[in-house]
């Protein structure tokens, strides 16, 4: 909605004003501000923007000293219409224009409404949404509505998106074992004769993880076509060779599951758990069992909580160490400060005992 044509702004009076949108009411209390007709509708924007309302104000200036005031609503849709009047005895939306007196508004540049869209030329149950972006009414897709009228619309398969992904899977998947043989395994060196052990090396838990991935990852699924039940069928195997097979990675055919896509597409959905025939395909659990170790209470959660305790329990025990060191030094240093008194107490009564003895020696002399 917009004013008029302002031109002079020194009429408009202060007030309240209510703008309702999707049953939620505002109240904003307007205080122009300034000297000049800029200045004045800028601060009603101003404190209009301010309030939160769902609306957003602005002023056009049409020349020198020519100015309208828009209020646009956020978001869009029948529901979301602008609902305005005045609070009271107040005249602030009136003296604007915005408003008649009969508090109709006066000047609407185009009503909130929403989408209509006729599939099939189905004009009896036709689908309506508030925005023009659409990702609900058909599976897969997002619509964009640019104008009305009437399209074609064509849904292919996006074969080299589903390439991506599992090649993104596969290299993913490929990092995990690098990182898990990394630290689990144990090298003996035959010259030094001495071994280094990877920093999780003998972890039930991360044996656990490791033994579960694979045994989902190498599964036959039930329910889905023996032709592509297991994920070596459709190009996703184990990497070859002894090293390959030592290291528990994988190797992707693309080649083959392109062929495999084109011929047994909903059978690789069921597989992958993309699928309401298959309650859990292969991917579907991995997805589970990752949330789940991952979970506050999950294995790697209490594995780290485990490690957690151990730490403190050693540094407790540190402390506990440090403190009975410091008692100790303290205690030798006591008695090593006793002997140095004692010492020097002998010393002293050593050089006394001395000049006595020298004293008697002279005088026996003497005689």
């Amino acid at each position: 909605v917009s004013t008029g044509l302002i031109n002079d702004a020194t009429s408009i009076s202060g007030g309240k004003i209510q703008i309702t949108i999707n049953g939620e009411s505002k109240e904003i209390e307007i205080n122009p501000e300034g000297s000049s007709n800029r200045e004045k509708l800028n601060s009603i924007v101003k404190q209009i923007n301010a309030a939160g309302a769902g609306v957003t104000a602005s002023v056009i200036n049409l020349s020198e000293n020519e100015f309208k005031l828009y209020l646009t609503g956020k978001d869009t849709g029948v529901a979301n219409r602008l609902a305005l009047e005045d609070v009271g005895t107040d005249r602030v939306l009136k003296d604007l224009g915005i408003l008649d007196e009969t508090d109709t508004i006066a000047h609407q540049a185009q009503a909130a409404t929403d989408a209509v869209i006729e599939i099939n030329g189905d004009t009896t149950n036709p689908a309506t949404r508030s925005g023009n972006t659409i990702t609900d009414l058909i599976p897969g897709v997002a619509l964009t509505l640019k104008e009305a009228g009437t399209v074609t619309l064509g849904v292919e398969l996006d074969k080299a998106k589903i390439v991506d992904s599992v090649k993104g899977f596969v290299d993913a998947y490929n990092s995990v074992m690098d990182y898990i043989n990394q630290n689990k395994t144990f090298s003996y060196n035959e010259t030094t004769k001495t071994g280094t052990a990877g920093k999780l090396f003998g972890d039930s838990s991360l044996m656990y993880i490791e033994s579960q991935i694979k045994s989902t990852l190498y599964q036959k699924m039930e329910g889905v076509d023996s032709t592509v039940g297991l994920l070596s069928l459709v190009g996703i195997k184990g990497a070859s060779g002894i090293e390959g097979a030592k290291s528990g990675k994988l190797e992707f055919d693309e080649e083959l599951f392109k062929t495999k896509l084109d011929t047994d597409f909903n059978e690789i959905a069921k597989l992958f758990g993309a699928s309401s025939e298959v309650s859990e395909g292969i991917f579907t659990q991995l997805h589970n069992d990752l949330f789940e170790w991952t979970s506050s209470d999950g294995v790697l959660k209490t594995k780290s909580n485990t490690i957690q305790r151990e730490i403190s329990d050693l540094d407790e025990r540190l402390r506990a160490m440090e403190d009975r060191l410091a008692l100790r030094e303290k205690y030798h240093y006591a008695r090593f400060m006793a002997m140095e008194k004692a010492l020097a107490k002998i010393q002293t009564q050593s050089s006394w005992l001395t000049a006595q003895l020298g004293t008697l020696s002279a005088n026996w002399k003497g005689k």
